[in-house]
Formats: structure tokens, C-alpha cells, sequence
């Protein structure tokens, strides 16, 4: 299979082991890209890492960060956009979370008869306060600060005089009873994926994820001290994720392993059922993202990002795993070879498993669909969604069918006008609207 030389490539990236995998992409039928939030003339014009999931009237539901001033900025909150015409106009944001930290990459998931479950994770006040102060006032790497990144500092700087208890920070849970309307209070988990809750076929919910910051008491008692005690400095990327990984941010959220949490209570308590292996010859940094679906034989198929941050900048996998008992035991982890992530899995109802992903490295860059007929184990064809990527701050895509077979795919990119061809500085939501073959 990894000789045959129209279907792979080879490569020096551990990763991969030895190749990937190359499809010709083509272009799906009806392709339409929407606009879903778009901040312009605001200094708050950031945001990213939206995902999506769609109720049984097809009205569609996509959360994102947003109100952000960069990448990484304490200003961050949990954004929901609502769409009831299948993709083509979309509500303002409506906010859904906003504590004191850094609300970052939320999850979202329908779980019928007008439920929703939302995710998303805080990032403890200590973590910006500390190892990454230096970075969100820009002087990492860019050399000088800014407008934004003062004002970025300052924020950071308030977390002095803010109560400490409210500062920890972590993964969280909620749900609305009344289809986003309203939402219960926030429930905090030991683990964070980037596309939230999965249910099962009976009923439970699973969160599949990695370990976050178990440990709320630690948070509060750094920010009890109020001094800085690991401010990073780096002068490359590469310095700057060493150092990071080897930070309380690796000890507790990139160096924990990846778990799988469920609630049989609707959602208000969560027991752990297992722990995946780790695989062989990578660390636990290198696995980052996960997802899991329920496939219709009841099997679970996992799977997550995986990459080698420090000499192949963004060049990632996606690696699987397989559970057989819901969710207590899982396979070892096997490369897929596919290049790109973060990976979104859904079921289409024709049968087909639909694997949505970004790729930040090479031409095009942008946002891929891959098309399984046998649950995951072989790939046959690829779909280019919007190969119309500038650069590398792109991705998370997620993909929800609707009532007549059409999909939608939502994902963060820098809008390309197509007419001007001008392409904006910062990413926005999107979506795209297309179907399959068949």
C-alpha cells in the first residue's frame, strides 16, 4: 500500500510513518460559500475554532471564540450563530460564555427534541498571567509591542485585583432545554476536545477528550500569589512550543493523555470509562484535538491530530482508535497518513463516512473533505471545500447534513472577495454549502 506511487508520497515527518496519502480532490456539486460572522472596523477582530450541528428542522447551530483581538488574547468568548435557511444567512453572535479568562473553542452538539450541548475551555488566568504574558504583548518572536497587544497586557494585568476563585479556569459542559434559547450552569470536566459532546446510540454522552487542568485549586493558588513566576521568552516558534510544553501548560493540558468521559444523567455528572494507549514512539504533545463517533455497527471510532509542532510547523495528521465497549478500552492508535487536521467525523445517511479536515501546509491550503465507504478503514475520494487558504490560521472544520441530503461545512478562514481577489487580514467564520456524488 505505501509503495504504490499514485496514492502516496513519501515524507520525512515521523508522524506520517513514511508517507501520505494523496487523492485527487474534486470539486463537490453546488458549491456555495457563505459568510456566517465577519468583524470588521473593530479592534476586537479575531475569531476562530467554530464548530456546528444542526436540529431536526435543519435549523443550524455554530459556535466560535470570538470578540478577540489575535490568536491569543484574554478577551476571548463563546459566540453562537444561528442559521434557518441552510447556511446562506446567519444571526448576529450571540454570546453563550464569557468568564474572566480566555474562553476559547467551543464545542457544539444537538442531542434532539430541541436539547443542545455546548463545550468549550477557559484558560486559566495563571497560564496567560505567566508562561504566556510575554506572547500576548507581542514581544515573542515579533519583537515589538503594539496597540493590541498593550491592551492585551493590560487585561492580563487586571487579573491581580480580580477574585482569584474566579480565575481557575477549565473545561466545561452546559445545556439548553429550549434550542439555545437559555442554557443550565456550566459543568467542569477534567478533559477539552475541540468539537465537543457525541451521543450515543442510547442515550449517553460522550466527551471525548484530552486531560485540562483537573486541578481548579492550583489555578486559584497561583493567582493567589499574584507574582509572575514563569514568564517565557523565545526568540523562534520552535523555542516558544518547547518551552510551553515544558510549562504547567504541557504538565497539565498538551502532556496529558486522551480520555473518554460519559454522562448518563443527560449531562450533569460525567464518570471516566477509559484512558486510550499511548502510541508508540510519540508523546502525548503530539497528539492534540480528538473526536469520537458512534459508527452503526455501535463501534467507536476516535480520532485526533497528530503532529511533530517543532520542525514541521503545522503539517499534521490524523491518527484513529477504535472502541468495541463503549468507550472503556480502545485500540492502539493507527496513522491514517492523511495530511491535514483537525478531524470532524460525521455519518451521512447515504452510508458514507464523511471526514472533514484544514491543511496549512503546502498548495492549496484550505479546508478537505474525505469520503470512507467502509467506516474509516480506506479512504477512495477527497473533496476540496475552499482550497482558497492564504496562510496557516485556518481550520476546524465540521460538517452537518441537512433535511435534503445537502451539507454544510463551517470552518475559520480569511474571506477572499471574488471579485477584487482581495483577501482580509484576519479569519472569519464561514461556511460552505455542497453535496455529494451519487
Amino acid at each position: 500500500m505505501g509503495n504504490d506511487p499514485l496514492t502516496h508520497v513519501h515524507t520525512d515527518n515521523s508522524v506520517y510513518q513514511g508517507y501520505k496519502l494523496v487523492l485527487p480532490s474534486e470539486t463537490p456539486p453546488e458549491l456555495e460559500n457563505n459568510i456566517i460572522y465577519r468583524p470588521l472596523d473593530t479592534i476586537f477582530d479575531y475569531c476562530g475554532w467554530p464548530s456546528s450541528c444542526a436540529d431536526e428542522n435543519g435549523t443550524i447551530y455554530a459556535v466560535s471564540s470570538a470578540f478577540r483581538t489575535d490568536h491569543a488574547c484574554p478577551f476571548g468568548k463563546i459566540a453562537m450563530y444561528i442559521s434557518k435557511d441552510g447556511g446562506r444567512k446567519w444571526s448576529c453572535p450571540m454570546i453563550v460564555a464569557d468568564t474572566y479568562n480566555e474562553d476559547c473553542i467551543a464545542g457544539i452538539c444537538y442531542l434532539g427534541k430541541g436539547r443542545i450541548a455546548l463545550s468549550w475551555w477557559s484558560k486559566p488566568a495563571d497560564i496567560n498571567f505567566n508562561e504566556c504574558y510575554n506572547r500576548l504583548r507581542g514581544t515573542i518572536w515579533h519583537g515589538k509591542e503594539n496597540p493590541k497587544s498593550i491592551l492585551r497586557a493590560a487585561m492580563v494585568d487586571c487579573y491581580t485585583v480580580l477574585p482569584a476563585e474566579k480565575l481557575a479556569g477549565g473545561s466545561f459542559v452546559k445545556i439548553s432545554d429550549d434550542y439555545g434559547l437559555t442554557w443550565g450552569e456550566a459543568v467542569r470536566l477534567p478533559v477539552n476536545n475541540v468539537l465537543g459532546v457525541t451521543k450515543l446510540s442510547d442515550g449517553t454522552l460522550l466527551f471525548f477528550g484530552k486531560g485540562f487542568f483537573e486541578s481548579a485549586e492550583r489555578s486559584v493558588e497561583r493567582m493567589s500569589k499574584g507574582v509572575p513566576d514563569n514568564r517565557i521568552t523565545a526568540d523562534t516558534w520552535d523555542e516558544w512550543a518547547s518551552k510551553l510544553n515544558n510549562s504547567r501548560w504541557g504538565e497539565e493540558a498538551h502532556g496529558r493523555p486522551v480520555f473518554a468521559y460519559a454522562s448518563t444523567d443527560g449531562g450533569k455528572t460525567w464518570v471516566k470509562r477509559g484512558e486510550c494507549p499511548k502510541p508508540e514512539g510519540l508523546k502525548w504533545f503530539n497528539i492534540l484535538e480528538p473526536y469520537a463517533l458512534e459508527l452503526p455497527d455501535k463501534t467507536l471510532l476516535g480520532v485526533a491530530r497528530v503532529e511533530n509542532e517543532v520542525g514541521y510547523e503545522n503539517d499534521f495528521t490524523v491518527y484513529m482508535t477504535r472502541s468495541a465497549d463503549k468507550g472503556c478500552t480502545w485500540s492502539p492508535w493507527e496513522c491514517t497518513h492523511i495530511a491535514g487536521s483537525p478531524p470532524h467525523l460525521m455519518m451521512h445517511s447515504s452510508g458514507r463516512l464523511i471526514l472533514t479536515l484544514s491543511r496549512r501546509v503546502g498548495r492549496p491550503l484550505g479546508q478537505f473533505a474525505l469520503i470512507s465507504e467502509d467506516g474509516g478503514r480506506t479512504w477512495n475520494r477527497e473533496y476540496a471545500i475552499n482550497p482558497e487558504g492564504v496562510n496557516y490560521d485556518l481550520g476546524q472544520p465540521s460538517t452537518v447534513e441537512l433535511p435534503d441530503k445537502s451539507l454544510v461545512t463551517v470552518y475559520y478562514q480569511r474571506y477572499k472577495d471574488p471579485e477584487t481577489g482581495r483577501t482580509d487580514e484576519k479569519p472569519c467564520i464561514m461556511c460552505t454549502r455542497w453535496r455529494l456524488d451519487g
